[in-house]
């Protein structure tokens, strides 16, 4: 799905093929052999899933209108294409506008007449992948994983190995998807308990249930947090809010008009989990681990509820701290 001017839409290298997925038969003489193997022979093609689609932003297009796509076609990132230079040059997400939204009000700036070029321009570190990084198709899931961590990205994008076409975005939910295959086929090989990992991050702040969007965003901004557990008067996690949970805004209003970003900011976050339950099928939306749950129940778990990262909770559903999906496999795999 590209947004531009119509006549400069074949300059784009896109191609995207897909992959048919990868049938193992490992031989589990060690767990952690089992998967290193897994991953260093399943290639980035292999991981592309037939349902996936690319969106895909002009710089001068309006940074608004941007977000806007981003929620309609529910995906929480799009790469960016200068016409000018005939070169991908960033990559947008979700956080990104939420973000930079968050220091142009801080400015008194009106994000309404701004272009993708104009905040480019003005700002050196506008979006969090303010360059471009690229993977090849053939390269393998264990090539992409160590990219992602040590780029501290979410996404990275795929080229095709003949042409330099970009085939696909790939980031840790597709990783899930072939660890929740590999355990299936291997459950010994994550039979671990999450509390053997070393998590490398603690939880910095939490939010009630009856925050406003607006008083959430400003908690995640000043602590450079991409999600927030949500409490109960008790202090129990009944909730989880991330950057990505855009669903709640087409319910809102048609996200072709730009009159509906004006009310984001005084939604109940309350009101949001109920629809992320709605949009996962998942009645009482509680996102939670405990230390006891295997590595393999955690990793269905994140890709049941279509997320990559859950909280850990002890025993009386109080908030220790966040799992991601980044972790697991840090955990999983030898330095």
């Amino acid at each position: 799905m590209w947004f531009g001017s119509p006549e400069k839409n074949s300059m784009i290298p896109t191609n995207p093929p897909r992959g048919e997925g990868v049938q193992y038969n490992l031989p589990v003489t060690n767990p952690t052999e089992t998967i290193l193997q897994a991953l260093n022979t399943t290639t980035c093609f292999d991981l592309m899933r037939n349902s996936s689609k690319i969106v895909l932003f002009e710089t001068t297009i309006p940074f608004q209108q941007a977000f806007l796509a981003l929620v309609e076609h529910e995906t929480d990132v799009a790469p960016i294409w200068d016409p000018e230079r005939r070169t991908f040059v960033a990559m947008m997400t979700t956080r990104d506008y939420y973000q930079i939204k968050k220091r142009k009000s801080q400015l008194g700036v009106s994000l309404q007449s701004q272009s993708i070029s104009d905040i480019l321009l003005l700002e050196e570190f506008a979006f969090i992948q303010n360059e471009f990084h690229s993977i090849d198709a053939e390269d393998s899931v264990k090539e992409l994983s160590g990219m992602l961590d040590r780029l501290d990205v979410e996404y990275i994008s795929v080229l095709d190995s003949d042409e330099g076409n970009l085939v696909a975005v790939l980031g840790y939910m597709d990783i899930l998807h072939l660890l929740a295959q590999l355990a299936q086929r291997y459950p010994s090989a994550f039979s671990t308990p999450i509390e053997s990992l070393q998590l490398r991050n603690n939880i910095s702040a939490t939010a009630p249930i009856n925050s406003t969007l607006n008083e959430v965003v400003d908690i995640m901004y000043e602590r450079n947090i991409s999600c927030i557990p949500i409490t109960d008067n008790n202090q129990r996690v009944v909730g989880f809010y991330q950057y990505s949970d855009t669903a709640f805004i087409s319910k809102l209003s048609p996200t072709s008009d730009l009159s509906v970003l004006s009310n984001l900011d005084n939604q109940i976050i309350s009101d949001i989990l109920e629809v992320q339950s709605t949009q996962t099928n998942h009645p009482n939306y509680n996102p939670t681990c405990h230390g006891k749950d295997s590595i393999k129940s955690v990793i269905e778990q994140m890709v049941s509820m279509r997320l990559t990262k859950l909280v850990y909770v002890d025993q009386n559903g109080i908030c220790i701290g966040i799992i991601r999906a980044k972790d697991i496999l840090n955990g999983i795999l030898p330095e």
